[in-house]
């Protein structure tokens, strides 16, 4: 909740069937901890976090509200904007910045991981998050486009074994990576070793690939419909489908 004539922000708990249980606004020494809420999650610890505005921090309590730190940015100075938040399956916290249209990855104690996402993999103003805890998926909204990413960078093994990501094994699943014009490249160069790479894939030529396999499969579809289709042919027609299908569902 955010009180705009004080600006002043607090979180109320309710349970499951909507029974108050508490209200988060001060810190350990009474100070105000938010001046401008706007996205909030749960961490698997039982944290919450909370991205404000105003005060340029992700804001994290304990479940009992008790104040345990406020992330303001990377180690190299550059301020905090932020936007939508996330975690994931490790406890990372993830968020989205504003101010160099990143997103950025900290520990579920407040220590800066990595910037895993810029403007380099195709999105300019990457403003919302959320994370597929099933399918180990990162979706990332673009707020100039209107467009929805998908990034792997954890994986089964990742998550069975407690291990921290591995970055370099990172990729852009949806959609497809596409050039960008060059006035739409980031001049800023990214030291942290750990980013998202595009599968190397264009979407011109996967879309091509998709239209020929289905093209194929509904010349023979045809050829059942009319009744001049051999054992042989209905069994490739079979494997041609489950092809086509394949490419369209991703395999966890």
């Amino acid at each position: 909740m955010l009180n705009t004539d004080t600006w002043t922000g607090k979180i109320t708990r309710y349970d499951h069937e909507g029974q108050y249980i508490q209200t988060i606004q001060h810190g350990n020494t009474g100070q105000e901890l938010y001046s401008d809420p706007a996205y909030i999650t749960e961490n698997s610890n039982r944290d919450i976090i909370v991205s404000d505005w105003d005060r340029g921090a992700v804001v994290v309590t304990d479940s009992t509200g008790r104040h345990r730190f406020s992330y303001t940015g990377p180690p190299s100075g550059s301020p905090l904007a932020p936007r939508g938040i996330c975690t994931d399956v490790l406890s990372h916290i993830l968020v989205c910045d504003a101010n160099t249209n990143t997103v950025q990855m900290i520990d579920k104690d407040g220590n800066f991981l990595s910037v895993i996402l810029t403007q380099q993999h195709g999105i300019h103003r990457p403003w919302c998050l959320g994370y597929d805890n099933k399918k180990h998926l990162l979706w990332v909204g673009s707020l100039n486009d209107n467009r929805v990413f998908a990034y792997r960078y954890i994986n089964r093994h990742d998550y069975l074994t407690g291990l921290r990501a591995n970055m370099n094994n990172c990729s852009m699943l949806f959609p497809n990576k596409k050039k960008m014009p060059e006035k739409g490249r980031s001049s800023q160069k990214v030291q942290d070793q750990f980013l998202i790479e595009p599968e190397k894939t264009s979407s011109q030529e996967t879309r091509k690939s998709k239209s020929k396999d289905a093209g194929r499969a509904g010349e023979k579809a045809e050829k059942v419909e009319k009744g001049g289709i051999s054992k042989n042919d209905l069994k490739e027609l079979m494997i041609q489908l489950f092809k086509t299908m394949e490419k369209n569902i991703d395999d966890d």
